[in-house]
């Protein structure tokens, strides 16, 4: 290979990789915007009408008159812990929301099903995920006998799930299985 050839594939090389982190960059700037715009979105909705409490996110739920960081935090964690919300008067049970809070939340807050019903395989109980065997797992929705197996191999190997994210660590389990199946387990043993 003569110097001429080396010197226009070096620069064929500089100007292919170059162009693969723009390529990057637009991709993670794309990523960003789109989450902004669901942040954006929730926050629009929240100052134009009631706040789903089962599905708002911490910043959005601090929109609320007497929801500040902390109180934000505890009921995202509650609905971790404890499930969906099935009524607005609910959020009492959450530490800090007493009758006074929940008497200036009541008008702007509200309660969906997010669209998840309950599978009629499902127990009526949520599942704790940490001590179920295989065969309660299975009766979650989109898992069958080789994830519930997943599952209880990396509880034996790993120890329980400190938080649902943990969950996606499980192979074949994504964070589509775990939106679908959190509704109907607890980490709570």
């Amino acid at each position: 290979m003569s110097r001429l050839e080396k010197g226009v594939f070096i620069v064929i090389l500089t100007v292919f990789l170059v162009g693969i982190l723009f390529s990057v960059k637009d991709i993670r700037i794309s990523t960003v915007r789109s989450s902004e715009k669901v942040v954006q979105d929730q926050i629009e909705e929240a100052n134009t009408g009631p706040i789903d409490i089962n599905n708002a996110s911490k910043m959005a739920l601090q929109l609320l008159d007497g929801i500040g960081p902390a109180k934000a935090e505890a009921i995202v964690k509650y609905r971790e812990r404890e499930g969906l919300f099935s009524s607005k008067e609910q959020i009492t049970s959450v530490s800090g929301i007493g009758p006074a809070t929940y008497e200036r939340l009541r008008d702007r807050i509200m309660v969906s099903g997010s669209g998840t019903k309950r599978p009629e395989k499902a127990l009526s109980p949520r599942i704790a995920i940490n001590k179920a065997g295989k065969g309660q797992l299975e009766q979650l929705p989109s898992i069958g006998p080789v994830k519930a197996q997943r599952i209880v191999d990396y509880r034996d190997k790993k120890g329980v799930f400190e938080d649902y994210e943990a969950i996606t660590e499980v192979n074949g389990i994504g964070e589509k299985t775990l939106e679908t199946i959190r509704p109907f387990i607890t980490l709570q043993e």
